[in-house]
């Protein structure tokens, strides 16, 4: 009497059946991994762009609240001001520097009395920088602040740009809320298909955008956190608001600013012209 053949089993005891359903099975699972993983990167850099947001917020109130008491101007512009002052004046605070020679840190550094904390000017996705925030606690020494100036101050060589992670917008003003205020580090000139290659501005140096080409011309760029903030950025505007904005949202509020407040001259910025100090 003939009996049906069992199933051919392979030595580990699987049917082709088996193997090719294990195989399919493990394919479904790779298909839905890679649509699940850009969102589940996605969520976990969302708390990291929030919290950046909330810094520029609490920068933006800060200078707000420094144009308060100092003539409705901010730092750059501000007159009678003790650590920053106007091009042929003098400032009467150690360390005090002209607006055109002013580095972004000092820009924070004139406002210690408004910012309470250097930890704010750090993102905290900023990889590169974020260490600082551990060993940077305090404005003393210079801009009016009367304690002794440490290794753990922002004025200090070892800190300054290093412990700053916002570009100061020199040109802003609280009479053009249009105008860009801070923006994330990550910038400079570069094309759509070449900025994430593209490196930072480098510190110290001034980014400047006087006309609708050049406003064309600034993207975010690559490291150093391009995985919070994937392509994208965040700034604030002198009206005291923060966007996280791609990078025809960046191109858009700059020509917003310059149409509204006029680039200026070849040799002379106007006031819808930007001008950022990279730290």
């Amino acid at each position: 009497m003939k009996t049906n053949p069992s199933p051919r089993r392979d030595c580990a005891g699987f049917t082709r059946k088996d193997l090719l359903v294990a195989m399919a099975t493990f394919m479904l699972l790779c298909i839905v991994a890679s649509m699940l993983l850009p969102t589940l990167g996605k969520s976990r850099s969302k708390p990291g762009r929030i919290r950046c947001m909330e810094k520029q917020g609490q920068l933006a109130k800060a200078f707000r609240v420094f144009a308060e008491d100092n003539n409705d101007h901010f730092p750059l512009q501000a007159l009678n001001h003790r650590y920053i002052y106007p091009p042929g004046g003098t400032g009467t605070s150690p360390g005090a520097v002209a607006s055109t020679d002013a580095k972004a840190w000092q820009v924070f550094q004139s406002m210690w009395n408004e910012l309470q904390t250097p930890k704010v000017l750090l993102c905290p996705q900023d990889a590169e920088r974020i260490g600082a925030a551990e060993r940077v606690t305090n404005f003393n020494g210079l801009a009016g602040a009367t304690n002794e100036l440490t290794t753990a101050s922002l004025g200090h060589p070892s800190n300054q740009n290093l412990a700053v992670s916002y570009a100061v917008q020199a040109l802003a003003d609280e009479s053009r809320p249009l105008a860009l205020l801070t923006i994330d580090r990550k910038i400079n000139r570069a094309t759509n298909w070449t900025a994430s290659r593209t490196p930072v501005a480098a510190s110290g140096s001034r980014v400047a955008i006087g006309s609708a080409h050049e406003a064309k011309s600034l993207s975010w760029v690559g490291p150093p956190w391009p995985r919070s903030h994937g392509y994208d950025g965040i700034f604030s505007l002198a009206d005291g608001s923060v966007m996280l904005a791609d990078q025809r949202k960046l191109t858009e509020s700059l020509l917003n600013a310059g149409t509204a407040y006029g680039w200026g001259t070849t040799t002379s910025n106007g006031f819808g012209a930007a001008v950022f100090l990279l730290p």
